[in-house]
């Protein structure tokens, strides 16, 4: 992985705030030996770590999660959770052949424009300058099991060109209705201030 997109090491004096966080929060609630039993349980493990990924992004410009893919399934398989907002046979089209990425895991990295990008060579050269390329959609689309609430709050893009056409794929959210988006946008070569976008490591 590029080290441009990583956060670095945990230090010893994070390590010594986790620990002190645990000691004061967790061991006057539940038994002592029961916790040490399953301080390196696998399971118990991976739940912590999906714990950080959570809330991760409250506090960091870049959201990092990282996501098993299978890459087999058909979009429509992929995107099920998803409600699809199509508007004709050409963004149809556009959904079936969607880049599917390669490997069992992907790394995502997502990070929001702070200005406006009035085009796709400028927004490409923003990645690159950050050591990402264009995450696949079928990573993204996982990756709200990991972080929910930050797909609720800002709906990530992420994009391909076809045919020498940019086409962005919108991972909305109706709060009103309840319910999760799909949106293909084609031919826009203005990305509004604000908006986050979904990148993987060169």
């Amino acid at each position: 992985m590029n080290p441009s997109v990583l956060s670095g090491e945990i230090t010893e004096d994070q390590l010594s705030k986790l620990s002190s966080i645990l000691e004061q929060a967790l061991l006057p609630r539940i038994d002592r030996e029961a916790f040490q039993g399953i301080l390196g349980h696998p399971l118990f493990q991976g739940e912590l770590i999906g714990l950080f990924n959570k809330f991760s992004w409250l506090t960091k410009d870049c959201v990092y999660v990282r996501v098993q893919v299978d890459r087999n399934l058909s979009p429509s398989h992929v995107m099920r959770e998803w409600t699809l907002c199509l508007e004709d046979d050409n963004e149809k089209r556009l959904f079936r052949e969607m880049p599917r990425g390669y490997g069992q895991y992907e790394h995502l990295v997502f990070f929001e424009i702070t200005e406006r990008v009035s085009s796709v060579t400028a927004l490409e050269a923003m990645f690159y300058a950050k050591g990402l390329k264009p995450a696949s959609p079928y990573a993204v689309a996982k990756a709200r099991d990991h972080v929910p609430v930050f797909f609720e709050k800002h709906g990530p893009r992420v994009f391909w060109k076809d045919r020498r056409e940019c086409i962005q794929l919108c991972f909305g959210n109706d709060r009103l209705q309840g319910y999760f988006y799909l949106e293909i946008i084609t031919g826009q070569i203005e990305f509004p201030q604000g908006t986050w976008f979904a990148g993987t490591p060169l």
